[in-house]
């Protein structure tokens, strides 16, 4: 596998510049999504950027309704699919049930779907723009900037989509099980933030697993769909593309209800290549940790 540590990690971030972003003031962040691990990945990015920002986090659109109705916010971070009530729902309550200032607040949508036709039905929800899932960090701040009013000067140069970056960080070796390169981009250099988020991804992958194995012996199809969605973006931080693409596979097949009979095979590889991962990743934290 590939991942990089020490003065190799060092060298590199330096090498790279990481990007300087101005103070974006205070600030009063709605952060809703369901996948813990995407919301301390994304809060904690977010948390660099300014002295005086504020994260509120929300599980699903019901819970963002009641975080709105209680506090001054600034702008939403709205994930599209989630359970209890999704975001397109929850953005259209916003912006016919809510007074202003709260109906008119900026809502940027996270959306693994990077499609034109996503895209359209975020906007015509009510959201104001939109950001693929797994993020550009340097993109999502150049969002928050352009939606808040808080734009400083030129936006930071970017690549199209986090989906090249993440495409740019393929290792020209064999299938490795885990590339922890755009989890490093994710970190900027703090080596502490990593440590978390690496933990975060070793706490919550089993349950995450688990569940999927669940809901494919109760045959629930629709919610089985919406877990391997969910999970896709574990896959996306330990830097295995396959195995994302075998999560959106399983995800549109459920989806489908045709050819269902394939997904315990398809599961099982999931389980086997996660568990693989996960017994490195704890490798790489004991290390880190006796190194301490």
């Amino acid at each position: 596998f590939t991942t990089t540590t020490g003065e190799q990690y060092r060298q590199r971030k330096q090498a790279e510049q990481e990007y300087r972003v101005k103070d974006l003031g205070d600030l009063h962040v709605l952060l809703v999504e369901d996948n813990k691990v995407n919301q301390f990945v994304t809060s904690e990015t977010i948390s660099k950027w300014g002295t005086g920002i504020q994260i509120i986090t929300a599980d699903n659109g019901e819970e963002a309704l009641e975080r709105l109705r209680e506090n001054a916010i600034d702008i939403i971070l709205m994930d599209v699919q989630m359970p209890v009530m999704d975001g397109h729902t929850a953005t259209k309550k916003i912006r016919t049930e809510f007074s202003t200032p709260k109906s008119e607040v900026p809502i940027l949508a996270m959306t693994a779907f990077a499609t034109a036709g996503e895209a359209d039905r975020c906007i015509a929800s009510g959201m104001d723009d939109y950001i693929p899932k797994p993020f550009n960090p340097k993109n999502l701040y150049n969002k928050i900037a352009e939606l808040t009013g808080r734009l400083f000067g030129e936006l930071i140069d970017v690549q199209d989509s986090a989906e090249e970056e993440v495409a740019s960080t393929a290792v020209k070796e064999e299938k490795p099980i885990i590339n922890l390169r755009y989890l490093d981009t994710l970190a900027q250099g703090d080596q502490a933030l990593r440590h978390q988020m690496l933990q975060v991804l070793v706490d919550e992958s089993p349950d995450d697993l688990a569940k999927l194995r669940e809901l494919l012996d109760q045959q629930a199809w629709s919610r089985f769909a919406s877990a391997a969605h969910k999970f896709k973006s574990s896959a996306t931080f330990i830097g295995n593309k396959e195995l994302e693409q075998q999560l959106k596979r399983m995800e549109l097949i459920a989806r489908a209800e045709e050819e269902v009979d394939e997904l315990p095979a398809m599961l099982k590889e999931v389980e086997e290549t996660f568990d693989k991962a996960l017994v490195l990743i704890r490798e790489i934290l004991h290390n880190e940790q006796q190194a301490d």
